[in-house]
């Protein structure tokens, strides 16, 4: 069985939407000329892919490609949530041509099993909101929706589905990787320590055991490594002065925030600053 774009209503939208609370019907095994994107929602569902039988719980992005052969079936558990999400092969070849076809988008079609994401439940709810607000958008202007749609989809490779090439790539546990994403921000690493093992989860000899394997640092060592990234972007894109770009950054004596910088950038952050400032006003 062959499920074909022109049997769906794609014309207006660009895009096919659908939620469903309970899956009532279950497809035969199929192929598409479409790609589809699921998000599985407190859910316990089987799902047979290219000959791999699966079982999906919640919070998971799958990303379905027009010659994936699979179904879904239906466990005992009577929880079974999908947000489905399909689109053109015009609409996605737009979108790596915006992108400049990325190696990682390439390998995402030539993996053996769909590409599948773990997601928080924030990211989790926030894609499933902005979809609904595209779908039951009352926007006259559907190319508008269209463009929109196109940005979402962007959004979602970029930040999500890179992810997963990095995860095959780098041996780092997801959770490290995600841990070192949430740590870069800044709220996170002016708090420091106490904010690192709240978001882990771990205690600190824990973390410390596996930041020294995986990054070659103990956990101070790597939240001064984000505190002085951040004040180089400062030095780079700002005309601050240097002690209030130490200050910025989290460090409370200038003289340790000399030392630290000068380890990660072999500089001082006044030389840092005439290599790298370029100021075009």
């Amino acid at each position: 069985m062959k499920f074909v774009a022109d049997g769906f209503n794609y014309r207006e939208l660009g895009f096919h939407y659908r939620y469903s609370p309970s899956i009532k019907f279950y497809p035969e095994p199929h192929t598409h000329d479409f790609f589809e994107l699921f998000i599985t929602f407190d859910s316990q569902v089987e799902h047979i892919v290219n000959g791999t039988k699966k079982c999906l719980d919640d919070g998971l992005l799958i990303f379905i490609r027009p010659n994936d052969y699979h179904c879904f079936s239906k466990t005992d558990s009577s929880s079974t949530h999908l947000l489905n999400v399909a689109f053109r092969q015009d609409t996605f070849d737009a979108m790596c041509a915006f992108l400049e076809y990325p190696n990682y988008i390439s390998q995402l079609l030539l993996e053996p099993l769909p590409p599948i994401i773990r997601l928080q439940k924030v990211e989790q709810q926030w894609i499933k909101s902005r979809f609904e607000e595209l779908a039951f958008s009352t926007d006259q202007n559907k190319s508008m929706i269209k463009h929109q749609f196109k940005l979402q989809l962007i959004h979602l490779f970029v930040n999500f589905f890179n992810r997963h090439q990095l995860a095959h790539k780098n041996p780092t546990p997801i959770w490290l990787n995600q841990l070192k994403e949430n740590m870069q921000k800044k709220d996170n690493f002016l708090i420091g320590l106490p904010k690192l093992i709240e978001l882990s989860g771990k205690s600190h000899a824990h973390l410390n055991r596996t930041i020294k394997h995986f990054f070659g640092m103990n956990c101070t060592e790597w939240l001064n490594s984000f505190k002085a990234q951040h004040a180089a972007n400062l030095l780079h894109y700002t005309d601050l002065d240097i002690i209030d770009i130490a200050s910025e950054s989290g460090f409370e004596n200038i003289s340790h925030f000399y030392k630290v910088f000068k380890h990660h950038f072999q500089s001082s952050p006044a030389k840092y600053r005439r290599i790298h400032s370029k100021d075009i006003l």
